[in-house]
């Protein structure tokens, strides 16, 4: 890939459980890492949300690897205030290991 593609900075996060107070937990995010990217929509849909329509946005994400991560299905990226979930695992592109390819969905934050 080169360079001139990535020219989005994602910051990418995974899930974890905190508890602050006893018996209940709650979903926050960590920083796994920051990363250039490659962000393109690839599609959209519209889905029905709490009895509403509402256009969702596919996005096709290329990154290079980070050293000792491993990406997972369950992460999402951040480019500033939007967010998009993984809506799987990433695969090698090109089969070299130098790139990375994830299909995602941008959510609201």
């Amino acid at each position: 890939m080169r360079a001139g593609a990535l020219r989005h900075f994602l910051v990418i996060e995974a899930p974890t459980d905190i508890s602050e107070v006893p018996g209940e937990v709650t979903l926050a995010w960590r920083e796994v890492g920051r990363v250039w990217a490659s962000v393109d929509q690839v599609g959209g849909l519209e889905a029905m949300r709490a009895g509403a329509p509402e256009a969702v946005g596919m996005f096709r994400i290329r990154l290079r690897p980070l050293a000792d991560v491993r990406f997972k299905a369950t992460w999402r990226a951040k480019l500033g205030d939007r967010v998009f979930e993984f809506q799987g695992p990433p695969r090698d592109y090109g089969q070299k290991g130098r790139e990375l390819e994830v299909m995602a969905q941008e959510v609201e934050p």
